[in-house]
Parts: structure tokens; C-alpha cells; sequence
């Protein structure tokens, strides 16, 4: 009865508290504020501790010069766990396979270890399958911390030359002191093997950025002219360096929180550092007559570092503009459009350029190596010195509707987003030799193309509104369509074990094995091959393949060719095709009421959680799904029979197949908070100007059918995910339900 999850989780408790100062005059105006966040997450051994000041302060001098100051400093500490989603330490990938018929602790509060460094057998004749250990030790013993002091702020200097035209200048910083540090302990788990590990290492950064403006407003009548000139300035240095090493003297030093001279017998160093540098000249202009015809125009000239000399600046355009048709009087006089209150039309065209594509992309490089005693340079990396700027070409048009004096708002776009020059990692033939590349037979180019399009759709309305009683609602919608034009190695296909990238098609779409269930004669497993023929896998005969024949289920005589990269197919999306929400809010009197609803669907997603749960008979906990397993000739059901550690060929585990491919839509309940605001007549008397108390519950319930723990998964199309595995859910981490108790007090 022993319930590995429960133990691995908790009802996490938080809390945050603000206080707040604020003050002005015609001179001067000034903001000041401390908080206090504790956060203990839902998992064990998850907490946040969390102190920041913020300071704001802002003052005028001779009537046209106006300088101000805005910091905020904070002091963060992190404590982790392992959520490797296949590590035998990994919180949720351990919980799922412990034994339930074995303890945690014994009666005597020590814990249950097996002399092989796993979880103890108990009554059991052997020790649990592959050597998973005690996870409640290790979440007891091991360290994973993590702390961060931060600084960020900027001043500025604003003088008014003459009345609309403002120069200013404005310098930002961010410096980030981090430190990480991680212990296993030298008894149980990860750090057996070794005797403990210790690693610390120092995480330095600093980043300026240096912005000065030339800005001009003017109302000339019905004309009004907006104009702004510009250079920015900005670098980065990124910096570590870091001590580790192995036999651990005693577990005294590594729970300690900080690595100890001699305090392990095989120590190593290390350390790196990067620089990086941006520029740019821009200028902005807008002008608007009667906000009914609205036009701007934007241009930038952008330097990067992470680029090439002589390929590192790059020009970006961009223009709009808009017509507010219901200023027109042949519409103000139009018969039967006066519930129409505003009618715009709108468009746009701009490029952009991606700044993040790392430091030193295009060099060819070397690094410092050691052969014994002796020390030297090694090659590191394969130069492109024609790397050039990866750009997006955005286009959108839209319109902005209101009806019945804009009590109900519609907006709706058409957009398209042409990505061109991906920076991809091309392969390299291997007879070109190039030893040790820092990216193993790879080098980067442009060399990728891919498009967004999509619709978007809002609508805003108050339904009802009067002294009383308020109700509002939105909702969006968006519908997306991503499609690959242009890949590396002459449009070679990106593949993983789960996904693949090719040209025509969506990126990381799912590509598998079509599974066609499971032989009720024997319970062999059926798959689908690409000429559309059926076979199955026998692994009593030494995994062999046979040709399926409905009317001769039990003939397992006629060989087959086994399952190849061949016989993969396009499976489904992994990245949604619409999402949006719906949000309402009511109030009555001084109450309030919000509830908030997100979905998304269109995508599946891959439940690898859910394919190793079956773990063909291993000597460790399973799937409640193998109580379905075929057993008697006859037997109509989809999970095949099991053999002992077969699961590589009876389920094809480090493959998709469709099987355990589930429908990724969903509809989740994001935010429902209510609260109340005191009358100003009940708290005048203490002297308090507002008093708010509220309630709140985030994720309050999913409606899906996928059967995992969250078919929300974090995925993007960013050039960056191309070479990525999106859509699994792989002994994936549940998302906290979190209730909120508040109040707001002001002076």
C-alpha cells in the first residue's frame, strides 16, 4: 500500500507580500517597494525563497530637463530536484515504477535499501528492475540549488528642447550574480556509484544597454505628426567557472552547501566565458489626420557580433496604415449603420531580424586541450564566415469593428510570418575530417525557410452595465498553420527517434509506426509497412516477423520483413492549430467575479509515460492499462501479450507508433477568483482608502480526453525548436492546482 506518487508530492503552500510606497509633487514623484515570496511547490523538495526591493524615482529641473532612476534588486534561492524524465533518480519517471508492496522508511524510521544500491526487495525474492533506487532517500539526501543576486535598472536624462521635441538619453544594466551547486550523496542513488558528487559552480553576467532618442510630437489642427530618431547600444559577458569532483571525504561536505578543498580525491575545474555586442540606428514616423487616415513607417539598421564581418549589419523596413472608415461622412450619413460606432481598416508589412542564434555561430575556432602533462590547442569549430541574419518578413491585415457605441469590440487579422535564412546545423560529410568539431559533423548556415499564417479573432462586450451591476466578456481565437519550405543537405529530412522536420510539412510533425492492434489467435502485435501490408512480431520466435492473414490468424509460418525506418509514417501534428480563451468577469455592488478559460487543440501528443508504463512483466510497478494484456486465444483487446523485458520489440519504445498517440485538445478552467471591495464609508473611520479581499483558484479542472497527467505542453515555432522533440509527455511533471487567499490594503 505504499503510494510512491503521494510521497513524491505535497500540497505545496505559498505565500507573497508587498508593501508599497508612493508619492508626488509637481517636481518630484517616487515609488518604493519590498516584497517577501516563499514558494513551496507541489513537488518535494521544490521551494523558492524569494526578497526584492524596487525604486523608483523621477524629478524635474528648470522646467525642460526631467532625470529619473528605476532599480530592482533581488535575491532569489532555488531548491530543485531530479526531473530527468528518464533518470532512475528522476522524481515522477521513479514514482511510476517503485514497488507498492515495499516500504519507504521501516518502523524504525530507516530507510528501505537494498546492498545493490536499489530500492529494497522487502518480502519480495529480488530487488526491483533496473536498479532504480529509493527516491525518498534521495530527495531526502541530494542537493540541487541554485541562487541568484539581481541587479537591473536604468537612468535616464530627458531635456525638452523646444515644446514636442524631446532628447533623451537612457542607460540600463542587468548583473546577475548566480551560483548552482549539486550533491549526491555517497550512500544510496545516484552518488553510489562514485562515492558522492560534488559540483559549485559561479554564473556571473552583466548585460548595459545604452538607448539615446530624438523624439517629436505635434498637434498641427486635424494633423498630428509623431516622429522618432535613435541608437541603441547594447553588450553581454557571460561567464562560469566551476569545481567538481568525485569521492567524497565525507557526506559532512557535500551537505554543507559549499565544495571544500580536499574534500573529494578526483577534483576538475573548468570555466568559459562569451561576449557579445548589438547596435542599432533606427527611426520611427507616424502621421494621422482626424484619426481617420493613419499611416508609420519604420526603419532599422541592426549590427550583430554573433555574425561575420562584413555580414553583420542588415537593414529592416517596416510600414502601416490604417483607415478609420466610420469617420467618413458617407458612412456618418449612411441609412442603417448607426449601431456601427468605429469601422477601421488596417495593414502592415516589416522585417526582423533574430538576434538569438548564440555568440560565435559563424567562427572557426580552437580551444585549449591537455594530453597528459602536455598542453596545447585543438580545433573546436568549422567557420562560416557567409553566416548572415536570420529575418522574418511579417505581413498582416485587419479590422477593428465596434457596434452600439463600441459596447461590443471585434478585431480580426490575417497574418503571415516568411522565416528566411534559418541558422541550422548542416551536416558535414565525415571523409571532409574535421576532429573535434564542438558540434560533432555539423557546421551552421542559412539554410532553412518555413511560413506562419494564420487568423486571429477577438471580441470584447459589456453585456450589462449600470450602477449595480457590470458583466463583461472576451474572447480570442487563433487559428495557425506552420509549413517548412526550405531545409539543409538539399532538403534532407530532420529526424529524431519521435518527430521529423520536412519540407511541405509542419515542423516536429509525429513519425511512427501505424499500429493495427493485436492478433486475437495468438496476441502478437500487428503493425501496418508502407506498401500497406499487415504483420506481426512473434518474440517467442526470437523476435520474428510473420505476414498477418485474417483468415489464418494462428499462421505464423510465412516470414515477414521486420519493421524499418521504411515503414515510418507522418502520424499528427505536434503543435496546435488553434488555442485561444474566453474570460468573463461580473461585478455586483462592491463583489467581483472572474472566471477564465483557455483551450487549444489541433495536435497530439505522444504519451511515452504511458508506452513505458508497460513494462512487460519487468520486476517493477506498471500501467493499470496491462490488467488488458491478451491472455486467451480469442481475446479481443489492443494491449498485446507480454514477454519479460520485450518491451523494445512488443511496443517499440523509443518509437512513436500510433498506439499511444492521444488527441492533445483540451479545455482548461485557467483562473476562477472572486472578491470584494469594503465601501469607502465602512473603512474611512481606520483611515484606509481601500480594502480588497479575494479568493482564487488556478487550474481548476482540464476537460480533455487525453489520458495522461496535462495535455499542455510548452512547444513554440521558433526557428530554435527545429532540431527539437515537441509534443511528449514523458514521465512529464503534473501542473499544480493552486488556491489563492489575499487582501489588499491601501493608505
Amino acid at each position: 500500500d505504499t503510494d510512491w506518487q503521494d510521497l513524491d508530492t505535497r500540497t505545496g503552500f505559498q505565500q507573497n507580500h508587498n508593501l508599497s510606497l508612493s508619492g508626488a509633487n509637481d517636481q518630484t514623484n517616487y515609488y518604493v517597494s519590498f516584497g517577501y515570496t516563499d514558494l513551496k511547490g507541489i513537488l518535494l523538495g521544490n521551494d523558492q525563497r524569494k526578497y526584492q526591493m524596487r525604486f523608483k524615482l523621477e524629478q524635474k529641473a528648470l522646467d525642460i530637463v526631467t532625470v529619473g532612476v528605476n532599480a530592482n534588486i533581488s535575491h532569489v534561492t532555488n531548491n530543485g530536484l531530479n526531473t530527468g524524465t528518464n533518470a532512475l533518480s528522476g522524481n515522477i519517471a521513479n514514482a511510476l515504477r517503485a514497488l507498492p508492496n515495499v516500504p519507504a522508511k521501516w518502523n524504525d524510521g530507516t530507510y528501505n535499501l537494498s546492498p545493490t544500491n536499489t530500492l529494497g526487495a522487502g518480502a519480495n525474492g529480488t530487488v526491483i528492475a533496473d536498479n532504480y533506487p529509493n527516491i525518498l532517500y534521495v530527495l531526502d539526501h541530494n542537493i540541487y540549488r541554485n541562487k541568484n543576486l539581481n541587479v537591473t535598472g536604468n537612468a535616464f536624462v530627458n531635456v525638452e528642447i523646444i515644446k514636442g521635441l524631446n532628447l533623451k538619453t537612457q542607460i540600463g544594466i542587468n548583473l546577475l550574480n548566480g551560483e548552482d551547486y549539486q550533491y549526491w550523496n555517497p550512500i544510496h542513488g545516484d552518488g553510489r556509484g562514485n562515492n558522492g558528487y560534488l559540483f559549485q559552480q559561479a554564473i556571473p553576467y552583466f548585460r548595459y544597454n545604452w538607448t539615446n532618442t530624438l523624439s517629436y510630437n505635434k498637434q498641427l489642427g486635424d494633423h498630428n505628426i509623431n516622429a522618432v530618431a535613435g541608437l541603441e547600444f547594447q553588450k553581454t559577458r557571460d561567464r562560469f567557472y566551476r569545481a567538481e569532483g568525485n569521492n567524497i571525504t565525507s557526506s559532512f561536505f557535500g551537505e554543507n552547501g559549499n565544495i571544500i578543498t580536499n574534500s573529494v580525491a578526483t577534483p576538475s575545474i573548468g570555466g568559459g566565458v562569451s561576449e557579445g555586442a548589438f547596435r542599432s540606428y533606427f527611426i520611427r514616423a507616424s502621421y494621422a489626420y482626424k484619426d481617420r487616415y493613419i499611416v508609420s513607417g519604420t526603419f532599422r539598421r541592426d549590427a550583430l557580433s554573433s555574425l561575420a564581418p562584413g555580414n553583420q549589419n542588415a537593414n529592416f523596413p517596416g510600414v502601416s496604415a490604417g483607415w478609420r472608415i466610420s469617420q467618413e461622412n458617407f458612412f456618418k450619413n449612411a441609412e442603417g449603420l448607426s449601431f456601427i460606432s468605429n469601422l477601421k481598416l488596417r495593414g502592415g508589412y516589416a522585417t526582423v531580424g533574430n538576434v538569438d542564434i548564440g555568440y560565435y555561430p559563424y567562427a572557426g575556432t580552437f580551444k585549449p586541450v591537455q594530453y597528459g602533462s602536455t598542453l596545447g590547442l585543438a580545433f573546436n569549430q568549422l567557420a562560416n564566415p557567409n553566416l548572415s541574419f536570420e529575418t522574418s518578413k511579417k505581413y498582416n491585415i485587419g479590422l477593428d469593428l465596434g457596434l452600439l457605441e463600441d459596447r461590443i469590440n471585434i478585431t480580426a487579422d490575417l497574418f503571415k510570418n516568411d522565416i528566411d535564412g534559418m541558422i541550422m546545423e548542416a551536416p558535414i560529410a565525415p571523409s571532409l575530417g574535421v576532429p573535434g568539431n564542438s558540434k560533432p559533423n555539423v557546421y551552421f548556415l542559412n539554410a532553412g525557410k518555413m511560413y506562419n499564417k494564420g487568423f486571429e479573432l477577438s471580441i470584447n462586450s459589456t453585456n450589462i452595465s449600470n450602477d449595480k451591476f457590470t458583466w463583461t466578456t472576451s474572447f480570442n481565437v487563433t487559428f495557425l498553420k506552420n509549413e517548412v519550405t526550405q531545409l539543409a543537405n538539399g532538403n534532407a529530412d530532420l529526424i529524431s527517434p519521435y518527430n521529423i522536420t520536412r519540407v511541405g510539412e509542419r515542423i516536429g510533425e509525429f513519425y511512427g509506426y501505424v499500429s493495427r492492434g493485436v492478433n486475437p489467435a495468438n496476441g502478437n502485435p500487428l503493425w501496418e509497412k508502407a506498401d500497406g501490408s499487415v504483420i506481426q512480431g512473434d518474440y517467442s520466435k526470437k523476435s520474428g516477423w510473420f505476414k498477418y492473414d485474417p483468415s489464418k490468424p494462428d499462421d505464423v509460418s510465412q516470414a515477414a520483413e521486420a519493421l524499418g525506418q521504411n515503414d515510418k509514417r507522418l502520424l499528427g501534428h505536434s503543435m496546435p492549430t488553434y488555442y485561444g480563451g474566453l474570460n468573463n468577469t461580473v461585478t455586483y455592488k462592491g463583489f467581483d467575479l472572474n472566471v477564465f478559460f483557455s483551450f487549444s487543440g489541433g495536435n497530439k501528443v505522444y504519451n511515452v509515460t504511458r508506452q513505458e508504463a508497460l513494462n512487460n512483466q519487468k520486476f517493477m510497478n506498471n500501467g493499470k492499462e496491462i490488467l488488458n494484456r491478451w491472455t486467451t486465444p480469442g481475446q479481443v483487446t489492443d494491449v498485446p501479450k507480454l514477454y519479460n523485458g520485450s518491451d523494445g520489440f512488443v511496443l517499440q519504445t523509443g518509437n512513436v507508433n500510433s498506439r499511444f498517440l492521444e488527441d492533445g485538445a483540451f479545455i482548461r478552467a485557467q483562473n476562477i477568483g472572486i472578491g470584494y471591495t469594503f465601501p469607502k464609508r465602512l473603512i474611512e473611520s481606520i483611515r484606509l482608502s481601500n480594502i480588497r479581499v479575494y479568493a482564487q483558484v488556478q487550474n481548476a479542472f482540464v476537460i480533455t480526453k487525453y489520458t495522461g497527467v496535462d495535455p499542455e505542453l510548452n512547444a513554440s515555432l521558433s526557428s530554435s525548436t527545429v532540431n527539437t522533440q515537441p509534443g511528449l509527455d514523458y514521465n512529464t511533471n503534473p501542473v499544480p492546482r493552486s488556491y489563492t487567499l489575499g487582501v489588499n490594503i491601501g493608505l
